[in-house]
C-alpha cells in the first residue's frame, strides 16, 4: 500500500523496518519466518482478498485455470484482439510468484522461463507492477482485487473458470483464489499503536475494506 505518496516498501521492507524499529507496524503478503519470529515480530491477520491476473488489454478474455502457464511463457503470444502478451516479472521471493505457483498448473516453470527472457520487465513492487500493467499494452500479471481497485481501478481484472473474481465470489466459494495480508509489530505496543490497531479492526475500516473488495479478518 501507497500513503500520502510515500512508495511501498513491500512485505520484506515492511518486515525489516518492524524488525529494526524503523517503524512499528508492517503489512505482510508473507508468512513470518522462523527467522522473523527469532527477532520478536509477531504477525495479525488482517484481511483476505481475490488474489486476480490483471491486464491493460480494454476487453480481457475469460482464462481457463490451466491455460494461465501458456499466457505466461509464450505457448499463447497474444490476446484474442491480436495484441502481444506482456507478462510482468516479479523478484523470485515475491509472494504472488508462490501463489501463482500454487495456483495454476505449469506456472512455476513458465515464471522460471520468464526470467531467461530479456523482453520481459521486472517490477521490484506491487505498485510497480501496477504501474507498469497500466502503461504497457498487452501487459499480464498477477495483483490483489483490492490493490487494483483503489489504485488502478481501469486495469482490467480476468475472470478464472467462468468465475468473475468479486468479494462476494470469494466469500461464496466460487472463486477459490486468494491472498492474506497480515499486520506484523514487534511487542510490546506503545499507546499509539494499541490504538491504531483498535482503529483498524474497527467496523468503519471493515466497511472501508469490504468496498474495496478486501474481507476484515477478525482477530
Amino acid at each position: 500500500f501507497e500513503i500520502d505518496g510515500l512508495p511501498s516498501l513491500g512485505s520484506a521492507g515492511g518486515i525489516r523496518g518492524v524488525a529494526t524499529g524503523a517503524i512499528e507496524l508492517g503489512l505482510s503478503g508473507r508468512p513470518l519466518t522462523d527467522v522473523d519470529a527469532a527477532q520478536g515480530l509477531s504477525q495479525r491477520l488482517f484481511l483476505t482478498t481475490p488474489f486476480v491476473l490483471v491486464t491493460s488489454t480494454e476487453k480481457p478474455p475469460p482464462l481457463q485455470a490451466k491455460d494461465v502457464a501458456a499466457y505466461l511463457n509464450g505457448e499463447r503470444p497474444r490476446w484474442p484482439d491480436g495484441t502481444p502478451v506482456r507478462p510482468i516479472q516479479r523478484p523470485r521471493s515475491d509472494q504472488d510468484v508462490l501463489l501463482l505457483s500454487q495456483f495454476f498448473p505449469g506456472a512455476e516453470a513458465a515464471l522460471v522461463a520468464l526470467r531467461r527472457r530479456i523482453d520481459v520487465p521486472p517490477a521490484a513492487s506491487d505498485q510497480d507492477n501496477l504501474t507498469l500493467a497500466r502503461q504497457i499494452p498487452g501487459s499480464l500479471t498477477a495483483a490483489t482485487l483490492v490493490q487494483v481497485r483503489t489504485e488502478h481501478p481501469s486495469l482490467g481484472v480476468l475472470s478464472i473458470d467462468g468465475a468473475t473474481p468479486s468479494l462476494d465470489s470469494l466469500l461464496e466459494g466460487d472463486y477459490p483464489y486468494s491472498k492474506i495480508i497480515s499486520l506484523v509489530t514487534r511487542p510490546p505496543h506503545g499507546a499509539a499503536l494499541v490504538q491504531l490497531l483498535s482503529y483498524l479492526y474497527s467496523p468503519e475500516v471493515e466497511k472501508l475494506l469490504a468496498e474495496s473488495g478486501a474481507y476484515m479478518l477478525h482477530q
